[in-house]
């Protein structure tokens, strides 16, 4: 299969990893916080006495109560198997929808639009943002920034979650189609509540949904699983593998482990390509907003060493995304290394150094096998998640550069995402250790 993507504006897109990022990203029950206690009805699809879903009476929709039942997806996936889906005797599933207002495609704006933070949520004859009003309204949850522009609200995120089962931390594909060739589509940011849009072929949850009441019958509240064990189904997509594959690469000669601290503990790894120290460990930076990963970094004291970064690219070509399927700057198989300079630090890393297939090939050919296999080497919670890079998105400054190991993708992203942070310094570090 080949994919064409537009070298237009690339929104950020993808599944997160719970790594510790945030309080605002560990949420249970609140009870008295939004209206789901009363407007949320439970649900039992197949007779057993246990809650499958919810009938939403604000909305006259019913929500699946799992809400991660078939893993990450890219956007056409999780539509099929949205569509294919057969519980409780219905077969009329599908994503939760939006409505695209004002001008074709995102109006961002703080408040009031179809795109960003405090968009439109339900009017007096038709819902504008299912995901946001749920979200929101019937769960209560307070958006990153309020309608006048002003982040940081207090008790921002994701802090209830009702009585729905996995629902994360995370990104969750709408089924709107987005307006142009067919490259994009929307998306709903869990985190900071917050709605907006992605390339297709990007990893993120779906939520199920069908219209009107379900089995209009009570169900107990209870934890007992749904539908005949559902919350433990197994994605039909295959999930990607993190694992260490000696085989790969060429890790095991340039990636030189040391210790920082002198207790005989491998810190950090020299990578003698790059002349550059990656930490080991990624879940000391956890997850982090663009502008306060790079404010971490530059404070962060490990080793003795205070000049602690995040890895960089450069931007070549016309400034922007020059996309591409081999050597520019934005999309598959990006430049790495020339003579003299270093293009990038992490695809060299993930690509090179590792030794991983992205999604599509140097050619155009997408869904290369192998691709989801994705090599650690001996690295310590390395996820298959967006990572920032320390460079701005010169066209737009609210805009920076990450990498995607999940798909070995590069491209730039709205800074107000939480990503992980992998922590580099320049020049060799510490003393050799043992693997």
């Amino acid at each position: 299969m080949t994919m064409c993507i537009s070298t237009k504006f690339v929104a950020l897109a993808t599944l997160l990893s719970a790594l510790g990022a945030s309080n605002h990203l560990h949420a249970a029950g609140v009870p008295g916080q939004g209206t789901w206690q009363t407007t949320l009805q439970p649900r039992d699809l197949d007779g057993d006495g246990a809650i499958d879903a919810f009938y939403d009476t604000e909305l006259n929709i019913t929500w699946l109560r799992n809400a991660n039942v078939n893993g990450i997806q890219f956007l056409d996936n999780a539509l099929a198997w949205a569509k294919g889906l057969r519980i409780g005797g219905y077969s009329d599933w599908r994503l939760p929808t939006m409505l695209d207002t004002g001008k074709s495609g995102c109006n961002w704006a703080f408040g009031g639009t179809d795109c960003g933070y405090n968009v439109q949520t339900k009017g007096p004859t038709r819902v504008f943002s299912e995901m946001e009003y749920l979200l929101r309204v019937t769960l209560g949850n307070t958006p990153y920034c309020d309608p006048a522009g002003v982040c940081n609200q207090p008790n921002w995120g994701l802090t209830n979650t009702g009585a729905f089962q996995n629902l994360q931390p995370y990104f969750y594909w709408i089924g709107a189609k987005y307006p142009g060739a067919g490259n994009f589509g929307w998306y709903y940011y869990a985190p900071t509540i917050y709605q907006a849009y992605g390339v297709k072929i990007l990893g993120m949850h779906a939520m199920a949904v069908r219209p009107g009441d379900s089995q209009p019958m009570q169900a107990d509240l209870t934890d007992r699983p749904s539908v005949g064990g559902l919350a433990g189904r197994k994605s039909a997509e295959p999930t990607t593998q993190m694992r260490r594959l000696e085989t790969r690469g060429t890790w095991l000669t340039t990636l030189q482990p040391r210790d920082l601290d002198g207790d005989g503990v491998t810190d950090a790894y020299y990578d003698t390509e790059l002349n550059i120290t990656w930490l080991r460990d990624l879940s000391k930076g956890g997850l982090k907003f663009w502008e306060e990963a790079n404010s971490w970094v530059r404070d962060f004291r490990f080793g003795g060493y205070s000049d602690w970064r995040l890895p960089v690219m450069v931007d070549t070509q016309k400034a922007g995304c020059s996309f591409g399927y081999s050597r520019t700057d934005c999309g598959f198989n990006v430049q790495t290394t020339g003579p003299g300079r270093t293009f990038s630090e992490l695809a060299n890393l993930l690509h090179e150094t590792l030794g991983n297939k992205g999604y599509c090939d140097s050619s155009g050919v997408c869904d290369q096998p192998g691709w989801r296999t994705v090599n650690t080497g001996d690295f310590q919670n390395m996820q298959s998640i967006f990572i920032w890079t320390s460079v701005e998105y010169f066209p737009n400054p609210t805009l920076g550069w990450y990498y995607y190991p999940y798909t070995g993708y590069q491209s730039f992203g709205y800074k107000n995402h939480l990503l992980q942070v992998f922590p580099v310094r320049t020049g060799d570090s510490g003393v050799p250790s043992s693997r």
